[in-house]
């Protein structure tokens, strides 16, 4: 189905004249990219509408796309991989912060978030920093103030089923960047 869109499109740029024939691989390309993503992305919005937690579902999906487009991360080998971890890490998600009923439960689980993404920034800095980029450097330092960020709303006990979701796009971001490092370090 993707490739047949892909198709069409590419046929109508062709068509139009929009774009030289040698261009075409890489307008192929980002056709495709543009259209996976917009799957995800309105299969998780679509989850988020029917459990009504639409906050929280932009918190979750504003966490993992700013930090996995300055850091990266590890990608699935196909689409079907990529729509299913993506999808059900985001499910997983919203159901646990749905299942947190009371403020102080609440307030534990991003606790227990933070210091879990703590755990993973650590571990970031003891695997990949000698190779970091300038974008890399730049997520480092994003993921830096958001962890200085939640260390003070939780040390003054402010909490939040959007926060909870951000803590856990969060760890989620980290851990497939760690995946990614971890990857590069043993080949």
């Amino acid at each position: 189905m993707i490739q047949q869109l892909v198709n069409h499109l590419t046929r109508e740029i062709i068509k139009r004249g929009v774009a030289k024939k040698e261009e075409i691989p890489v307008i192929r390309y980002g056709l495709q990219m543009i259209v996976e993503i917009t799957l995800i992305a309105f299969s998780m919005l679509a989850v988020a509408v029917i459990m009504d937690q639409t906050r929280e579902a932009v918190a979750w999906m504003g966490t993992v796309i700013i930090i996995r487009s300055l850091k990266g991360g590890k990608h699935a080998k196909t689409f079907q991989q990529c729509y299913l971890i993506t999808v059900g890490t985001f499910v997983t998600s919203m159901l646990v912060v749905d299942g947190i009923p009371t403020s102080q439960k609440l307030q534990l689980s991003c606790w227990i978030c933070f210091m879990f993404i703590l755990l993973l920034y650590v571990l970031e800095l003891r695997m990949g920093s000698a190779r970091i980029r300038k974008l890399r450097k730049i997520g480092f330092m994003i993921t830096a103030g958001y962890v200085l960020a939640m260390l003070f709303f939780l040390s003054f006990q402010i909490s939040h089923t959007t926060m909870l979701a951000s803590l856990i796009g969060m760890i989620a971001a980290q851990a497939s960047y760690c995946l990614k490092e971890r990857n590069i370090i043993h080949e």
